[in-house]
This record gives structure tokens, sequence and C-alpha cells, in this order.
């Protein structure tokens, strides 16, 4: 039987953001990240990037 992935959602000023984390590919990486998490490490955390997700090409790339 196949346990439902962690869902985290990212509140952010322009909206929310559902994250799957993939625990069965990367169980160390989730388990660490879930317990920050949980922990509230990333409570008021401003998060700055530079990347752009194109959902119509499947890709990162570059902000430009």
């Amino acid at each position: 039987m196949l346990l439902p992935l962690p869902l985290i959602q990212l509140e952010t000023s322009k909206g929310s953001l559902d994250l799957v984390l993939f625990e069965d590919e990367l169980p160390n990486t989730t388990a660490c990240f879930l317990s920050l998490v949980e922990q509230g490490f990333f409570n008021g955390t401003k998060l700055v990037s530079r990347l752009l997700l194109d959902p119509g090409r499947k890709r990162l790339g570059p902000h430009l």
C-alpha cells in the first residue's frame, strides 16, 4: 500500500504554494526538512529567488 507523500503549504505575500515532498526518493532530506518545519525554523523567512518556473515548458530557468 502506498502512503501519501508529505505536502507542505508555503504561504507568501503573493499567495500560497503546495510543495510535494518525494519521501520515497529522498527520505533523509525529507525527514530533515519536515523536522525544521515542525520546529518553526522557516517561520518569517523571506524567500528571494531568481528562478522562474515555466509550467508550459516544465523546466526551471533564470528570471531575467
